[in-house]
């Protein structure tokens, strides 16, 4: 990042909330703050009611974040903010919320989720799955394997270009991230914690599982939460809210995070609700329920959003765009419905990676091989086991490679000098690398600190000795 970055962008950016209400009543606008009533009908097409989620300032009758703004969902910083002009760039992000109430994923439904083409294909994409199957056979196998949708999500995905950077798992909860190949030199950091709310905070069936992302400079807070049922634990509801602002996006501060009775995610924005209700649904039908339950339809899926000019110095730089919020009604595999919400953010266009491999050569298998890269000044500071692999060059996700070799352990000081770059020079002896894995390869520079690829080499070749 450069210097004048660094300055004026001193925390999260953008946030964005999957959430996950399950609940079995009607929503409600009050105060510009969500409201959940009791449903007059038990299973009436009109039993829920869109809402628009507002801040605490009422003098205006929509948010200024929200879609229905003559400029646009955007929010910027301050224009008596020092005048400093730096480079933008805009990144496109996907977000998908959905309950798979326990079934497993197969090639047609994950097919179906993600149908954008090369031209309009998104920057990183997040997906966040609820209820994904926690039985005790699944927990076992998943020691060892991946669920089915990580699987699925990831093979489709990697046909796109796109690598896995990240998955988290809490129970039933699984947070999936997604990168452009080409953007993987710009990521900056890659973090996750989670939250347990289910029996009094001793188990993840309910909680929330979050990661703050930064690519380009902008760092992006990224919930994906699944809060306790039931119109009658409103109360349990908003508790796990603050709960998770708090301890996610505000460091263990409050910063607003506490919820008076009836209110949520005071400052949030979301798109209007132009889908119907998105739950409950009889498995493999567009019927609402018709069980003995008669579960009331409501939006519980819902994706939200908040800008954070205050963490940015500088005027007009810091702007998030919310594209498309739509649900995906064909999909009718679960008792939900998924929902996505498509963005454009403002990132920052002189952003270099922190790690830069001079070109490497085409080599034999089996020979030595010589590679060089420069390491920022800050990254020699930071006391990280970090390391390179060498990765197919069409790789799904960064569990894929096939070699690593540890990254010098740096002396006290040996970034504290003028220079903000340190040359490196490295060797891996007798490179052997099976057939099966193909012949192009990348050599990536793996942050254990900052949990991300720092650096991408240029891809080259390794070829089977001639007999």
């Amino acid at each position: 990042m450069s210097t004048s970055i660094r300055q004026f962008a001193r925390s999260i950016l953008y946030c964005c909330f999957l959430l996950n209400l399950f609940i079995t009543s009607r929503v409600t606008c009050a105060d510009g703050a969500i409201e959940f009533c009791e449903a007059e009908s038990e299973c009436a097409m009109d039993s829920v009611t869109p809402n628009e989620i507002n801040d605490d300032h009422h003098e205006e009758s929509h948010n200024p974040l929200s879609p229905s703004d003559e400029e646009g969902s955007s929010q910027m910083a301050n224009d008596n903010r020092e005048q400093v002009q730096v480079p933008v760039r805009k990144l496109k992000l996907q977000i998908l919320t959905f309950n798979v109430a326990c079934r497993e994923a197969t090639s047609e439904v994950v097919e179906k989720l993600f149908t954008f083409g090369d031209e309009d294909a998104p920057d990183l994409i997040v997906i966040g799955f609820q209820e994904v199957s926690a039985g005790p056979i699944s927990r076992i196998s998943g020691m060892v394997t991946w669920d089915s949708w990580t699987t699925l999500v990831t093979s489709n995905l990697g046909k796109r270009r796109f690598v896995r950077v990240t998955e988290c798992r809490l129970v039933g909860i699984v947070t999936l991230i997604f990168c452009r190949r080409e953007l993987l030199a710009n990521l900056q950091r890659v973090q996750a914690t989670w939250l347990r709310t289910g029996f009094w905070g001793y188990w993840g069936n309910k909680g929330a599982v979050a990661h703050h992302v930064t690519i380009c400079g902008a760092e992006i807070a990224l919930v994906n939460a699944h809060l306790t049922p039931q119109t009658e634990f409103l109360q349990k509801r908003l508790e796990e809210q603050a709960a998770i602002l708090k301890l996610h996006l505000n460091g263990g501060r409050d910063g607003g995070a506490k919820s008076k009775q009836g209110a949520a995610f005071v400052g949030w924005s979301e798109g209007d609700l132009n889908f119907a209700p998105t739950y409950k649904f009889n498995p493999n039908s567009d019927v609402y329920d018709t069980s003995s339950k008669r579960r009331a339809p409501a939006w519980t899926d819902r994706v939200l959003f908040k800008c954070c000019p205050d963490n940015f110095s500088l005027p007009g730089a810091l702007t998030m765009e919310l594209m498309t919020y739509r649900s995906l009604p064909f999909l009718s595999e679960s008792d939900h419905r998924p929902v996505m919400a498509e963005f454009v953010f403002q990132a920052f266009g002189d952003e270099e990676p922190l790690v830069n491999f001079d070109k490497v050569s085409d080599l034999v298998s089996g020979t030595d091989l010589h590679f060089a890269y420069t390491v920022h000044a800050q990254i020699v500071d930071e006391d990280s086991a970090d390391w390179v692999g060498i990765y197919p060059a069409e790789m799904n996700s960064l569990d894929e490679y096939v070699y690593y070799t540890w990254t010098p352990r740096w002396q006290d000081g040996a970034g504290d000098d003028d220079a903000d770059w340190l040359q490196v020079m490295s060797t891996i002896p007798s490179l052997t690398v099976a057939p099966s894995t193909g012949t192009k390869f990348v050599l990536v520079y793996m942050s254990a600190s900052r949990g991300c690829p720092l650096g991408m080499s240029n891809s080259f070749e390794v070829t089977t000795p001639m007999p």
